[in-house]
């Protein structure tokens, strides 16, 4: 009976640390900043949101949109921009004799990450 008793406490303490380096992972891998974009996008009405703008100067943004190429193309539109066309997953917009490229690629495989060059548009949602 004894022995039953540590085989159980053994196994549930096990199961609860392969859990535990299981978070860290995920954690590590996509980082805790990550983490927390990605709780605002499922605990707000949020649909974009600014993930960060890199050092050549594009930006970078978060969405749990499956096909955000409608928001995006309404949201360029709305600062001037025309869109002109769509190869793959880049949009082809032009104002002012100035063409930039949108980009999205599917992120951690229930988000999509949509890349501004330049960052000429903020896609982030206004209100917080």
């Amino acid at each position: 009976m004894k022995m039953r008793w540590k085989i159980a406490l053994f196994s549930i303490i096990g199961v609860i640390g392969i859990g535990a380096i299981m978070v860290a992972l995920v954690v590590k891998n996509i980082g805790v900043a990550n983490l927390k974009l990605m709780y605002t996008l499922n605990t707000t009405d949020q649909s974009i949101i600014s993930m960060e703008e890199t050092s050549d100067g594009n930006g970078h943004y978060l969405t749990k949109v499956k096909t955000p190429a409608e928001i995006i193309r309404e949201r360029m539109e709305k600062e001037g921009w025309t869109y002109i066309q769509q190869e793959g997953s880049g949009y082809f917009f032009e104002k002012d004799n100035q063409r930039i490229v949108v980009t999205t690629k599917v992120w951690n495989s229930n988000y999509v990450k949509i890349t501004v060059q330049n960052n000429v548009v903020n896609l982030a949602d206004d209100r917080i």
